[in-house]
């Protein structure tokens, strides 16, 4: 993997300096490289996810619009400037890797700038030219660079930088003016083709297309990943990546709307193609999301004070991907956390008539639940549960993490909610997920002590049967 360090003087406005660090250690460099970038772009996307109110009254367009679009687009953040520093590491490498306003910043203005200027040129040429092919290449290119534009602004703003760029058109607009001139396609696999058009790049991780805003994965998009696989180099996991296709959707009047964006370790976007898809597509195929208003509390008044991140996911998997399991998948769930914690685990099962949260018994000592993270596996991945089946029935589920560092006397503050066990040894916090997520929060922010910092992160994902298109 090659880095390159860019220097500019500070061309940029911003209010002081900031340093944001990731750390990844795994048994070689190449590895331990990969997992600090990964922990750099997640905290980045944790701090505007738990302060996302501050970030929607200084972004423009859709962000005013669509909170739950600013929790999307801040996931796989570009990445500008990075240092790295590698040392050994008992269990084999240390990468710290970071980004600093004082190096970084001005290279994202730098290129907010360029973005501004072409989308600007891109306006335009559109507004003056007759040839409808070049129209909708013009728009194809200008929604690939305002995608860019918003990501790079989103890191721009973690770094303190103020007097920033803006931009006249948002992500919406340049779709609307596409559906105009898109032909609809009769079917997945004619949709899968055209996505996939000139792709010549190999390793992709493909992830599901899910619908924008949404972190559920439908059955449509399931199916389009899957569709898609078979016309381009994919990798099974996204550790193996050197590439990544990511794609959203958009449920129009008696249509479909889908956008897929490659993009490479870095999180630059080098590819952006769409489809619109005639209603006989998607016939019979579940594509409207179940669990909104889950998805609302999830991303709401998160928890994250202080500079305590934890990260939970499972091993091989990046969660920000969307994670899709088949019926026999086994998979190991992992936790992290940058200092010593306390945690405890949270589980949402969202199927259409079987939906309750539940406490994961990954406790030691006195406590069921309850589990800790000492020094010695601060900033490293600990697998709490390995090899766990992927069977009925399935659907949609999230596993939550709460974890706090320790009090004076070096007790753990946590608070957990009350469960009771059912028929099936899961033991049951509510039989409303929204409720539990607002009710464990309320009582695990510690307003008193304001040496005890809390955290919180969550994965999601969603499991199939073996047979495509069968979800109940």
């Amino acid at each position: 993997m090659k880095y390159i360090i860019m220097l500019f003087s500070v061309t940029a406005i911003f209010l002081s300096a900031v340093t944001i660090e990731g750390v990844g250690i795994s048994k070689n460099k190449n590895d331990s490289l990969k997992s600090s970038l990964s922990d750099l772009t997640n905290k980045i996307s944790v701090n505007v996810k738990s302060d996302f109110k501050s970030y929607t009254n200084v972004l423009d367009g859709d962000y005013k619009k669509n909170r739950e679009q600013l929790i999307s687009i801040s996931s796989n953040l570009p990445i500008i400037g990075a240092v790295f520093r590698v040392s050994p590491d008992n269990n084999g490498v240390k990468t710290i890797a970071s980004l600093s306003s004082n190096l970084s910043l001005s290279s994202y203005v730098q290129e907010l700038n360029r973005l501004k200027k072409s989308i600007e040129k891109s306006q335009k040429r559109i507004k003056i030219e007759k040839n409808k092919t070049v129209i909708y290449n013009s728009l194809v290119q200008m929604l690939l660079e305002v995608n860019q534009f918003n990501k790079h602004k989103i890191v721009a703003l973690v770094l303190g930088g103020i007097k920033l760029p803006n931009i006249s058109i948002s992500i919406s607009e340049i779709k609307s003016d596409i559906f105009k001139l898109e032909e609809k396609v009769p079917s997945l696999e004619i949709a899968a083709k055209i996505l996939s058009k000139n792709i010549t790049k190999k390793d992709i991780y493909i992830s599901p297309v899910k619908l924008s805003g949404s972190s559920e994965i439908t059955q449509l998009a399931k199916i389009l990943k899957d569709t898609i696989s078979k016309y381009v180099g994919s990798v099974e996991y996204p550790d193996d990546a050197k590439y990544f296709l990511r794609g959203s959707y958009d449920i129009l009047n008696e249509t479909i709307f889908v956008t897929m964006y490659l993009s490479n370790k870095e999180n630059k976007i080098l590819k952006t193609t769409t489809v619109l898809l005639q209603k006989n597509a998607y016939k019979d195929i579940q594509y409207k999301v179940k669990t909104k208003s889950f998805d609302q509390s999830l991303n709401s008044e998160f928890v994250k004070n202080g500079e305590l991140y934890v990260n939970i996911g499972f091993n091989r998997f990046d969660r920000s991907n969307g994670i899709d399991l088949v019926d026999g998948d086994l998979v190991d769930i992992v936790v992290k956390s940058s200092k010593p914690v306390c945690y405890f685990l949270l589980g949402h099962t969202l199927k259409n008539d079987n939906k309750f949260s539940y406490l994961l018994p990954i406790g030691s000592g006195d406590s069921k639940f309850i589990n800790n993270i000492t020094g010695k596996d601060v900033n490293r991945f600990i697998t709490v549960a390995d090899n766990v089946p992927t069977d009925k029935p399935f659907g949609n589920e999230v596993l939550q993490i709460f974890a706090s560092t320790f009090t004076k006397d070096n007790k753990c503050p946590l608070v957990v909610p009350h469960c009771k066990e059912n028929k099936n040894d899961y033991c049951v916090v509510s039989k409303k997920p929204t409720y539990a997520i607002k009710k464990t929060r309320a009582l695990n922010i510690n307003k008193k002590d304001n040496r005890v910092e809390h955290s919180e992160a969550s994965i999601s994902f969603t499991s199939f049967p073996k047979i495509r298109g069968s979800l109940k």
